[in-house]
């Protein structure tokens, strides 16, 4: 949404009705993570709307946040994090995000390169700093 209040559809059809994570990068692309059938997928919108499936195998496929470079990290319900490289290589990062963070859902990236991830699993709802994914 533009901040006249004016929407556009840039691309749908994704792989997955169940679309979570959204992250953009510096060149206007969009950057979505999908349940795809529970094998969780990461995959590239241009501006263009042009689809390209970067990587799969998440399982549960949740927040998404880019660094400074260009890589993404990606978080799944199970709180598992892994760090995806331009090239569609990805590296288990972390195995447990951390007490409490089994279902991990929004993430960001800090200055330093660090995923902080927002989890709602009961009463241990809030941010998790996870220095893995620098």
């Amino acid at each position: 949404m533009l901040a006249d209040g004016t929407k556009t559809v840039v691309a749908n059809g994704l792989t997955s009705t169940e679309c979570w994570g959204l992250a953009m990068d510096g060149d206007g692309n969009a950057y979505v993570t999908n349940q795809d059938g529970h094998n969780g997928a990461l995959v590239k919108v241009s501006p263009a709307g042009v689809k390209a499936q970067v990587t799969t195998g998440f399982g549960s496929a949740r927040g998404v946040a880019l660094d400074a470079a260009g890589n993404a990290c990606v978080a799944n319900a199970a709180g598992l994090l892994w760090r995806v490289y331009a090239d569609g290589v990805k590296e288990t990062v972390a195995t447990s995000i951390g007490t409490g963070f089994n279902a991990a859902f929004a993430m960001a990236m800090d200055t330093e390169g660090n995923a902080v991830v927002g989890s709602n699993t009961g009463m241990d709802c809030g941010p998790c700093q996870v220095s893995a994914c620098r």
